[in-house]
């Protein structure tokens, strides 16, 4: 009998295991992708940024799946009319909040008085890669 190459049945066998290989490392890249990009994320509901009387407010809804969002897991910036010059707003002017999935809360009650002017406003928040702008008229 003269043998060459591989039978038909190992060449299917090293096939699937190089397959399942595969699928294992893309499962194991897209797990953790995934988790990191679901692990915290948020929406500024429907009339949940306004403005009165030089008060800015912001609400937002923990959309994250099984995680607490906490204020400190925010970032936020201001931008102020006329000149657009980007202030952060300082980190204890933001609520403390922990927020469970689906719940909603005050996370900005910002109070900028005259020295912030007429205008909308612009305020960029973000957690990691879900960043959210919501101009604001004051």
């Amino acid at each position: 009998m003269d043998r060459k190459g591989i039978t038909p049945i190992v060449a299917v066998i090293v096939l699937l295991l190089i397959t399942i290989a595969l699928v294992g490392m893309a499962w194991a890249f897209l797990n953790n992708y995934i988790r990191n990009i679901i692990t915290k994320t948020f929406i500024i509901p429907t009339n949940g940024a306004f403005c009165t009387g030089g008060k800015i407010s912001i609400f937002v809804t923990n959309t994250a799946y099984q995680h607490t969002l906490v204020d400190e897991d925010f970032d936020v910036h201001l931008h102020i009319p006329p000149n657009e010059d980007s202030r952060e707003i300082p980190l204890e002017n933001l609520k403390d909040i922990e927020l469970e999935e689906n719940e909603e809360g005050l996370l900005v009650d910002y109070d900028c008085g005259s020295e912030c002017g007429e205008g909308y406003h612009t305020v960029i928040l973000g957690i990691g890669g879900n960043v959210q702008e919501v101009s604001i008229p004051c």
